[in-house]
């Protein structure tokens, strides 16, 4: 049984929803002392989670207190569904993706107004904003899969006008739009994650993209091709960046042709895995394959690294039919069998949250997260949320 409330509502399946829900996996940690049942026991911290109904036809971010039990404590205003939430460490901001098309922050406080809302919208057509990644409290990128430009924006400006302070051109990855989905700041470093689709078909490599965040000039990695300054990955459709510091490397995680039954790509369509980037010398590492046609144990929809020794990846054999696996991120190695139980279920996206439990989000009737403890890999609470979640961050306070 779920900790906190629940609400039932319409089914709805698309392949807009598979592929909305498919495309979202990303990373936050924040530790706190933990009392050993699984829940926080200082008070004080929340969890903020971004998700949509089952039909795909609204969106909210919800506020989830993390005392001896998480409890719902609220949500910030209903929206369209396409949303992701992200923090500065200290506030929330809602990314408005496609035909949204804007950034809007709010304290950890006030559920009810807005610090702001600024529009990214820099022409007529959705640049379908993705990500915001912060390099300080004055200074951050927006991602967009729709544009050939990084937008730099400055978090604390009082108005629309001084929101956006300049862009990145990286039209050179694609001259269509190189599908920027997920960054991740390391040091003075800004690391790019690009999928470079056509539509939805995988039909290149993804890459990375390196820039200093001084002065916002790509860094020279010697890990491109094809005359391309960025690293040149080995994987198709990658989902999701994460820096983990005790490695010194930068997480990605690719998909490979995972929507091969709305394409007709040749090939292998498992041409995905867990791959790691040094985040000094940018070498590239395969560190986990998704196999091949005729050996696979699906593709990987998401994966997470909670600690040096637990990774985990989200294995999917089709819609809302998904496994949880752990693996060595030393060797790579997956582990048998499914972690906790948790097979066949419209499994999300994985974060680390307080005492480094792993929040795996779950969908269906009773959407929310299941908590895992990776010293084990036991189930140790369940939290409910009213919409099915796609992300979440946490704060201290």
């Amino acid at each position: 049984m779920f900790i906190t409330n629940n609400q039932n509502f319409r089914k709805g399946k698309s392949i807009l929803l598979a592929i909305g829900l498919l495309s979202l996996a990303a990373c936050s940690s924040s530790d706190s002392d933990n009392d050993g049942s699984g829940n926080n026991a200082s008070a004080g911290g929340f969890a903020f989670v971004s998700g949509a109904t089952p039909s795909f036809d609204a969106g909210q971010i919800e506020r989830l207190a993390i005392n001896d039990t998480v409890e719902a404590a609220g949500t910030y205003p209903a929206t369209l569904s396409d949303i992701v939430v992200r923090t500065d460490g200290t506030d929330v901001y809602q990314v408005g993706r496609f035909g949204i098309d804007s950034i809007t922050r709010f304290t950890t406080t006030d559920l009810t107004t807005p610090v702001y809302q600024y529009s990214v919208l820099q022409g007529e057509a959705s640049p379908n904003t993705t990500d915001i990644v912060f390099a300080s409290e004055t200074k951050a990128y927006v991602l967009q899969s729709g544009s050939s430009e990084i937008l730099i924006v400055n978090p604390a400006a009082t108005t629309d006008a001084e929101f956006i302070s300049g862009s990145i051109d990286i039209s050179v990855y694609d001259a269509d739009a190189p599908d920027a989905v997920n960054g991740v700041v390391v040091g003075d470093r800004l690391f790019v994650l690009m999928q470079r689709l056509t539509g939805f078909n995988p039909d290149k490599v993804g890459y990375v993209a390196v820039f200093d965040v001084a002065t916002d000039t790509e860094i020279e990695t010697g890990m491109g091709a094809d005359g391309l300054n960025g690293i040149q990955l080995n994987t198709l459709n990658p989902a999701s960046l994460q820096y983990v510091p005790g490695m010194n490397e930068v997480v990605v995680s690719g998909r490979g042709n995972i929507f091969v039954e709305f394409n007709e790509l040749p090939g292998d369509p498992y041409q995905g895995g867990v791959e790691t980037i040094d985040a000094d010398s940018f070498e590239l590492n395969l560190l986990v394959d998704d196999g091949t046609a005729e050996n696979n144990q699906g593709f990987f929809s998401a994966s997470h690294v909670a600690s040096g020794t637990r990774g985990y990846v989200i294995t999917s054999a089709g819609f809302a039919n998904n496994t949880l696996r752990s693996y060595n991120p030393m060797t790579g190695l997956l582990d048998d069998g499914a972690v906790a139980g948790l097979e066949n279920l419209d499994l999300i996206t994985m974060a680390t949250g307080p005492a480094g439990r792993v929040w795996v989000a779950i969908g269906g009737l009773e959407p929310g997260f299941i908590l895992i403890d990776p010293a084990d890999n036991t189930e140790v609470a369940r939290v409910a949320t009213q919409f099915v979640p796609n992300h979440v961050v946490f704060t201290e306070n």
